[in-house]
């Protein structure tokens, strides 16, 4: 792939992860995005534009506040270099076409999703929602004559990812009565599922539950969890899918050989 549209694509995820931090912090209130400026969240000091630069300014001012030295929390640059890294593999995996734009859009999606689930042990309706409505608008696209969208999507595959995701996680919120997960993980896997399709669906819910169970084990061990305490099960979902989604074919053909 060309290295100079990789840089630009990994540019343009910075920035939209910037934006992403500021959702995540206001989702709660989703219309300060717009009336408000960005400020400290210790001082309350408005942050100056040059502040703003995604990833190099966090570097420039070593982490703190410029006003109050208060240290500003990693989820920050760890979310505009995440959302960047995602943007250039889609790149390098799709290409530049519809899809690929819309896997970005989706991407951020996720990324909200991600860090929220982590913070608040909860799969926001208000991004999750937006995601499903948008993939099956996209779906419906696809059945236009004419309409190229870089990928050729199966109904049936589509479809089919949604039910195997959706039983999976359904029958676990079931059998526990919604103590190991919730209605959010259900529908946050109808989504995965619909994109994914039944064999990556397969593959990304079968690392997700090999991830949570590794990190449920490690935390135990280091005491920083109990038997007893809840684990977002939200990201874990959203790593598997991305296990799948850029390597579940290879992963799948490896395992049929």
């Amino acid at each position: 792939m060309n290295l100079g549209i990789t840089l630009i694509v990994f540019c343009l995820g910075l920035i939209f992860g910037s934006f992403l931090n500021s959702v995540i912090y206001r989702l709660d209130d989703i219309k300060t995005i717009f009336t408000h400026r960005s400020h400290c969240p210790h001082c309350k000091e408005e942050i100056t534009w040059y502040d703003l630069v995604p990833l190099f300014s966090f570097i420039a001012l070593t982490g703190r506040c410029r006003k109050c030295k208060t240290q500003i929390s990693w989820q920050y640059p760890l979310v505009e270099i995440a959302t960047a890294a995602i943007f250039a593999i889609i790149y390098w995996q799709f290409g530049i076409s519809a899809y690929s734009c819309l896997m970005m859009v989706m991407s951020c999606f996720l990324v909200v999703i991600f860090v929220y689930d982590l913070y608040h042990m909860l799969i926001p309706d208000l991004v999750l929602m937006p995601a499903i409505i948008l993939w099956v608008l996209f779906g419906l696209c696809s059945f236009i004559p004419g309409l190229n969208l870089g990928i050729n999507l199966n109904i049936f595959n589509s479809l089919s990812g949604a039910v195997v995701a959706v039983g999976f996680i359904g029958f676990i919120v079931l059998v526990t009565k919604g103590k190991g997960m919730g209605i959010g993980d259900i529908k946050l896997a109808l989504l995965l599922g619909l994109i994914l399709g039944w064999q990556n669906a397969i593959v990304g819910l079968f690392f997700a539950f090999v991830l949570g169970a590794v990190v449920g084990v490690f935390l135990l061990a280091i005491k920083a969890k109990k038997m007893k305490s809840e684990l977002a099960f939200g990201p874990f979902l959203i790593i598997g899918f991305y296990i799948a989604l850029f390597f579940g074919q290879n992963i799948v053909q490896w395992y049929l050989r």
